[in-house]
């Protein structure tokens, strides 16, 4: 499942845990360590919406960070 800023999301079953509510979300670059579960999905939903997988769906996104020289009205040395 995709998220709002095209991250894609795997509802994680984790092995031990028997109770659905245990179940959570991960994007896909966290089940790096499961790549036979990946393949299994896609073998199995060949037609789902968020497939095919992207190489950028295996690196972490990374969110903008405002800083004060970002800020608006403000600038880097005091210079306007």
């Amino acid at each position: 499942m995709p998220d709002g800023h095209g991250q894609l999301y795997f509802q994680v079953k984790w092995e031990g845990y028997a109770d659905d509510t245990d179940n959570t979300w991960e994007p896909m670059w966290h089940l790096s360590n499961c790549p036979e579960k990946i393949d299994e999905f896609i073998r199995t939903h060949p037609n789902h919406p968020a497939l095919p997988i992207r190489d950028s769906d295996m690196k972490p996104m990374r969110k903008a960070v405002r800083t004060r020289s970002t800020q608006k009205g403000r600038t880097h040395g005091g210079r306007r």
